[in-house]
């Protein structure tokens, strides 16, 4: 989002670090201003650009104190963002959008490149609050750490100084330059179209507003990976650009898996139908359930290898299936070292008299 000069959002339970990555990404970049704010029902259009100049006022004009605002800045932290009220929304919609403020009659240009919106919930339908959900190109769901390696880094972790900066303004601005001259042909516009065609069968519309900042996201992604040119692989990178409820997001990454990487996609839903009942057959802890399951994983692997040699040598999408088989090789591995285990520890334990 941030190479594509588009605004992302993080949606989350409190305690996930939403602020923390926003200061973390702003102090990434060498020379950056960051502005951030917590918006509630109360803010006023003054906490993000500023309070009236007293000056101006008694000269009759109704002139801003801008500076240190987000008019000042180039990164914008706007922590529960879809809490705010009439007055400070519309205040934003322009900001975000146009990146422009009104000031003493005049529309004003301002340095923001990217702004990071962080709410605990979705927006609620309130008047408004749609147009701003659309201006934020990434909608990214986060949680609490997972794995136990990961609870065990928090509860480990001191407060150390963050890293410093890793690039320069001028190299991140160089870099949206350079991400935005890579090409995005016909072709390929009209692959991704049909994709959109697909989505809103699902009930999923995106605006012509968001389609504008998607050709965006694409060309960023496939600057990210080192291409020259933007390919139909590239379209798994929107999963999170293209929902509007979390409900939709499973069909959002079946249509673009299936857009994107057909091969993939035949060998993603052969690994998630197998692997359930492969597992669940190792659970009953039977030896004939251990031989039925090293027969299943053995043929999934088998047709999974067959369908991936039919997608281009070399290609990402072979890259993108090695993984699934390596998942189902060492799940065989488990299910084949436990049945000689059991054999070597009582090789009469399946006579039966």
């Amino acid at each position: 989002a941030a190479l594509a000069g588009q605004h992302a959002v993080l949606i989350g339970p409190p305690g996930t670090a939403k602020s923390l990555l926003a200061r973390a990404f702003a102090g990434a970049i060498g020379g950056t201003r960051l502005f951030e704010t917590l918006l509630t029902r109360f803010s006023t259009p003054e906490d993000l650009l500023g309070p009236l100049s007293l000056s101006a006022l008694q000269a009759d004009r109704y002139k801003r104190v801008l500076t240190g605002r987000i008019a000042d800045c180039e990164v914008a932290f706007l922590d529960e963002v879809f809490k705010s009220n009439a007055g400070t929304l519309n205040a934003m919609l322009g900001i975000l959008n146009e990146r422009i403020v009104h000031d003493d009659g005049q529309a004003k240009k301002i340095p923001l490149v990217f702004a990071i919106g962080a709410s605990n919930e979705l927006p609620k339908g309130e008047e408004g609050l749609d147009a701003l959900w659309d201006r934020f190109a990434m909608r990214i769901q986060v949680g609490y750490g997972k794995s136990r390696d990961t609870r065990r880094g928090l509860l480990l972790r001191t407060n150390g100084a963050h890293a410093g900066p890793v690039m320069t303004m001028a190299e991140w601005v160089a870099a949206m330059g350079e991400a935005a001259k890579t090409p995005l042909s016909d072709a390929v516009a009209a692959a991704f179209l049909t994709v959109i065609d697909k989505l809103a069968t699902k009930g999923i519309v995106v605006s012509d507003r968001r389609l504008v900042r998607l050709g965006a996201l694409l060309r960023a992604a496939a600057y990210l990976n080192g291409d020259a040119a933007v390919e139909s692989d590239h379209f798994l990178g929107l999963a999170e650009a293209l929902w509007d409820k979390p409900e939709q997001r499973p069909d959002v990454a079946s249509i673009l898996a299936e857009s994107a990487a057909p091969e993939y996609s035949a060998s993603l839903r052969k690994h998630d139908a197998v692997l359930p009942l492969v597992l669940d057959m190792l659970g009953k802890g039977t030896a004939a359930d251990e031989v039925r399951a090293m027969t299943e994983l053995d043929r999934a692997i088998t047709e999974i290898k067959t369908i991936a040699k039919t997608a281009p040598e070399g290609s990402r999408t072979r890259e993108r299936i090695k993984p699934l088989l390596v998942k189902l090789a060492d799940v065989y591995g488990d299910a084949s070292k436990r049945s000689a285990e059991r054999h070597k520890r009582n090789p009469s334990a399946d006579i039966d008299f």
